[in-house]
């Protein structure tokens, strides 16, 4: 039942998409003459719309480790001859790491998150370790008060902003104070994309990287996925993992869970020159968007 109720999202996803790209069509065909980057704009904001009022509606249908699992991490794409636009959408969790702002809690560190990190830049040679954490831990916290020496990177850069870390971009900036201070370009090589999260609440055991979740539970990588096809099915209970009860206990101490309705959407559309990629969080269990995000690059 659950199987076939996912297929029927999947299906009427892909017939939103097709919706959108043939509105899309009629709109842009009748406008050719005056196509500009605002007009794309407003095309994708069209686009957006039309993307979360699905979600919205089908919120209530996404509640379910199967269910939301059929429409992640498999990017639909459709293409208008007609207008020349292509439409890409991919949804994926959220909850793929653990989230870096967990590291302080109030006034305090969390030891686990801490040493989740520690293990990071070890496997990864940082040479600076104590600087590259406390930077980290002055950014999220809110006062201007140096944890070690140069660790508040609001004093060397002005337009630095303190307080949560919101996303990737703004966490490039605390790689960049770090290398400035140290010459020491190792962090770049980090594939913190796998390994560090920002707007989850959980750690989706299902939808989180190998790699975060080798390092999560102290494990280097080949032993912990050793594990044949890690992802090749779900897991509904920590009972069903196939560890030993202590990698088991380390995993639980990041929240770990099997299901996380906070996914990330990723709308791109090509015309012409130009490229538009609008990125959002969108809340299932809320049914709000959030954390707009729009970039247009041209070729």
């Amino acid at each position: 039942m659950r199987d076939a109720i996912a297929l029927l999202i999947t299906i009427a996803l892909i017939t939103v998409m097709f919706t959108l790209v043939g509105i899309s069509a009629t709109y842009l065909y009748e406008t050719t003459k005056e196509v500009s980057t605002q007009k794309d704009l407003i095309q994708n904001n069209i686009f957006l719309k039309n993307l979360t009022n699905f979600l919205k509606g089908k919120s209530n249908d996404l509640n379910d480790t199967d269910s939301l699992n059929m429409i992640l991490g498999f990017p639909m794409a459709l293409e208008s001859k007609k207008s020349g636009y292509f439409l890409q959408v991919e949804l994926d969790s959220c909850a793929y790491a653990p989230n870096i702002n967990w590291l302080v809690k109030g006034k305090k560190i969390d030891k686990y998150m801490e040493n989740y990190l520690d293990r990071i830049l070890t496997f990864y040679n940082v040479s600076d370790k104590i600087l590259f954490l406390k930077i980290v831990e002055d950014t999220i916290d809110n006062d201007l008060e140096e944890r070690y020496p140069q660790s508040e990177c609001a004093y060397y850069d002005p337009v630095f902003r303190q307080s949560r870390i919101y996303n990737y971009d703004q966490f490039k900036k605390i790689l960049h104070c770090y290398e400035r201070i140290t010459q020491d370009t190792s962090v770049e090589k980090i594939p913190w994309k796998e390994l560090v999260a920002f707007d989850n609440d959980v750690v989706d055991f299902n939808n989180a990287s190998e790699r975060a979740l080798a390092f999560m539970a102290d494990m280097d990588s080949q032993s912990f996925t050793a594990n044949d096809n890690l992802h090749a099915k779900l897991y509904y209970k920590d009972e069903e993992l196939p560890f030993d009860q202590a990698t088991k206990v380390r995993l639980k101490k990041f929240n770990l869970a099997y299901y996380s309705p906070k996914i990330i959407g990723v709308l791109s559309v090509v015309h012409q020159d130009r490229r538009t990629t609008t990125q959002f969080i969108y809340d299932l269990k809320k049914k709000r968007a959030s954390n707009v995000e729009i970039l247009t690059k041209y070729f």
